[in-house]
């Protein structure tokens, strides 16, 4: 079983930890400089491929870069650090950012005032992370079903998943 990551803004990992939102949408990114053109089945989506010959159709499939049904994705989301004295002796606390927006700042145990410096999710490391999902259902939806005829749309992965780790206790 793969463990993937995944980057979430703060109000994707606090609906998250609050167990209100158990899916995630992220845009469909063709391969081959192609345009999506739908749903090819489980874990699919359909691409069409530009090609020279008239009349003719080119389609290649598009995995979820996400992973299948059965694997996880570990959250990786704002985070920073900050001193927290504990019994007169310093010691380093991971801050995150999406139930911690207000910390701007934080003093060590002589009172010296530091900022905190947030890295962005990108910059999270695996052990760092507090939320682990395990994927329950791949599924390819426009993202404007009511102008999928009159104009080009977008198609959206929609990944449905059940906290492993992390969440409401």
């Amino acid at each position: 079983m793969s463990a993937r990551p995944i980057d979430m803004n703060a109000l994707e990992v606090n609906a998250i930890l609050n167990n209100s939102n158990l899916q995630i949408r992220r845009k469909v990114k063709p391969k081959s400089g192609g345009k999506i053109i739908g749903w090819g089945g489980k874990h699919i989506a359909m691409e069409e491929i530009p090609c020279d010959e008239p009349d003719t159709q080119q389609v290649r499939t598009v995995l979820c870069p996400y992973g299948q049904v059965g694997d996880h994705l570990f959250v990786r989301e704002a985070f920073g650090t900050k001193v927290q004295n504990l019994a007169g002796t310093p010691h380093e606390k991971l801050v995150y950012k999406a139930s911690d927006p207000n910390a701007i700042r934080f003093f060590d145990c002589n009172g010296n005032s530091y900022p905190v410096k947030w890295k962005p999710a990108p910059k999270m490391p695996r052990h760092h992370s507090r939320l682990l999902l395990e994927i329950q259902e791949i599924s390819v939806v426009p993202k404007n079903p009511k102008q999928l005829d009159k104009y080009p749309n977008q198609f959206m992965w929609v990944i449905k998943f059940a906290v492993v780790k992390g969440g409401v206790a």
